[in-house]
């Protein structure tokens, strides 16, 4: 999760701030990625489950039943 945040999402968020030094909308969208994130791991402990045995059938059972799916795409990715 660190490795994630750190290296796929601070990145994006400090190279998009370089070109454009106004605030937008990049730290709202970082903080939802992590978040997903966070909560499909969460998810995945409950089950029992670690992140190396997770199946595309896991995910699609947590992509429908959990209210930040939508974000965990990058993480997924």
């Amino acid at each position: 999760m660190k490795a994630y945040a750190t290296w796929r999402v601070m990145r994006r968020l400090r190279r998009n701030a370089e070109r454009n030094p106004r605030p937008r909308t990049y730290t709202r969208n970082a903080r939802v990625r992590v978040r997903a994130a966070a909560d499909f791991l969460t998810w995945l402990a409950q089950q029992g489950l670690p992140l190396s045995d997770c199946r595309q059938a896991d995910v699609d059972t947590w992509l429908s039943t959990a209210a930040s799916a939508g974000g965990v795409r990058d993480f997924l990715a």
